[in-house]
């Protein structure tokens, strides 16, 4: 405990004592309480409780963990139970007003901005690169505004990055204490939201990048064997999956079905995928599914668990008669979501909705949504170009995992991609850093010539 304590302090006087790291918290922090001050004065405070459909089931859920009914088994179906684990302290202290919850979810906003610099640093070892992917992050309206509102998006955030981070610094120092705690952080993320569920296969990638190349990138390191990282990583992957697997086990007692949950799955690209086919509505195709299985299954009404089902045997159906044209409606979710704008100022800000909604429609007809993507691919192409291997596999893995798993839902703006805000923020710097000290360089190399002849 003393030890936690210790640490607690260290990290206080860090704050505290480094200026770039006082702005950065301060002007994340400051940024996320304006929206929210703003989004009061129009909204109140109740309709926070209710913003989204997915909010209302969060809030039903943690009351019932206070109350101890455990009543919305649908919404621990639908979502797993991180979010509402988080929310339900929070309730029990205060009641059920999201206004503590959401303060709450601003410092970890702030502090989020603050390890996106920390993971920069920890990669590129760039001041420059760090300061800049800080400042996206603070200033990214995704990332505002989610801290605002009652979803699991700012918390797996905040968890999911705490937990690389550690894990990064297990791999380079070989501290078990590393390999622990970012195991349980991990695992904790990933009950909030399911979106990283296959992440633990994409850390074995980043163990073996970083043994390969820890001797030329981090020369002032301790060599460690293979082996010593080979077990750091089983262990923190031990300990995400013996997370993760309780509940599905728990989900297989209670529902028959070993699930983490059962939001945005393969049917939802089958549904786009026999939309797109036949012209059918996604409301009649779904009608058509139950009809079938209803049939075939002698059942009267559909329970969550035959929906599950139902929709599980559709998908490989279509997926087995129609697999390019699934692909091809998965491939292009992906593009969607990967570049879609943000639409929760709808909600929080109504009364602005007149000019903003417009503005959003212009954004992308003028393509300015794709200029993410494209300065991020450069980033990614720079650190090739320049031979920084780790940091390119690094936050490639990051941008693509999150890019990939982004195809089962829709129509939920760039909130699809927030985690990969953990990469494009860095990628961004250093397409910008790179692009600047380029420029320097070519600047100086013109100016010689001339030099030479004023002197001449």
């Amino acid at each position: 405990m003393l030890k936690v304590v210790n640490k607690l302090g260290n990290l206080i006087i860090l704050l505290t004592t480094r200026r770039d790291m006082v702005i950065l918290f301060l002007l994340a922090v400051g940024l996320r309480l304006l929206l929210l001050i703003v989004s009061v004065d129009q909204i109140g405070t109740e309709k926070f409780l209710s913003t989204s459909p997915d909010t209302v089931n969060y809030v039903k859920m943690a009351v019932s963990l206070v109350k101890g009914t455990f009543t919305n088994e649908k919404g621990f179906f639908i979502f797993g139970p991180g979010y509402a684990c988080f929310l339900a302290p929070f309730f029990f202290l205060f009641g059920v007003h999201a206004m503590p919850v959401i303060l709450f979810q601003i410092v970890l906003s702030g502090f989020a901005c603050i390890l996106i610099f920390k993971f920069a640093m920890l990669l590129t070892r760039s001041h420059a690169v760090s300061m800049i992917a800080g400042l996206l992050a603070a200033t990214s309206y995704t990332s505002i505004s989610l801290s605002c509102v009652l979803l699991s998006d700012s918390s797996y955030f905040f968890f999911f990055l705490t937990g690389l981070i550690l894990f990064l610094k297990g791999l380079i120092d070989g501290g078990w204490k590393y390999f622990f705690l970012s195991g349980i952080l991990t695992g904790f993320a990933i009950l909030c939201r399911s979106i990283g569920q296959f992440w633990p296969l994409m850390m074995i990638i980043i163990a073996l990048t970083v043994h390969i190349t820890v001797r030329k990138e981090s020369p002032d390191k301790p060599r460690l064997s293979l082996k010593r990282r080979m077990i750091g990583t089983l262990i923190c992957i031990g300990i995400v999956v013996l997370l993760v697997s309780s509940w599905m086990i728990r989900n297989y007692f209670v529902h028959g079905i070993p699930t983490l949950s059962s939001a945005g799955k393969l049917g939802n690209v089958a549904l786009m995928t026999l939309h797109r086919l036949e012209g059918k509505t996604v409301e009649e195709i779904w009608k058509q599914w139950e009809e079938h299985y209803q049939a075939e299954k002698k059942v009267e009404k559909l329970t969550r668990e035959d929906a599950f089902r139902m929709s599980l045997a559709e998908s490989r159906r279509v997926l087995k008669n129609h697999p390019w044209e699934m692909l091809k409606t998965y491939l292009r979710l992906v593009w969607i979501n990967l570049n879609e704008i943000n639409h929760f100022h709808r909600a929080l800000l109504p009364n602005y909705n007149p000019k903003t909604i417009p503005w959003g429609h212009e954004i992308k007809q003028k393509g300015w949504n794709y200029v993410n993507f494209y300065l991020s691919m450069a980033g990614l192409l720079l650190l090739l170009v320049t031979r920084r291997f780790r940091t390119f596999v690094v936050l490639g893995l990051v941008y693509f995992y999150y890019a990939a798993m982004i195809a089962f839902s829709h129509w939920q703006g760039s909130r699809m991609f927030f985690p990969g805000q953990i990469a494009w923020a860095v990628l961004i710097a250093v397409a910008f850093v790179s692009t600047y000290r380029f420029m320097k360089r070519l600047a100086s190399v013109v100016k010689r010539p001339v030099v030479r002849r004023l002197n001449d």
